[in-house]
């Protein structure tokens, strides 16, 4: 039983802390200092890059 709490306490206090660090990165994000969720990086960019997909539609609109 005792054990179950601490699991549990451990659990809530995890998902808290995940949630006030995801708030911080978007405060970041919208303040110019960092990209994570809102705005496109340069990470899409290379995955659009390497995309046979993403290559047709750049040499079709060439």
């Amino acid at each position: 039983m005792r054990s179950a709490v601490i699991v549990v306490t451990v659990g809530v206090a995890t998902g808290v802390c995940l949630i006030l660090v995801d708030r911080a990165l978007l405060w970041a994000e919208r303040r110019g200092w960092i990209y994570y969720r809102k705005t496109k990086g340069r990470t899409s960019a290379l995955v659009e890059g390497f995309s046979p997909a993403a290559q047709a539609v750049k040499r079709a609109m060439e």
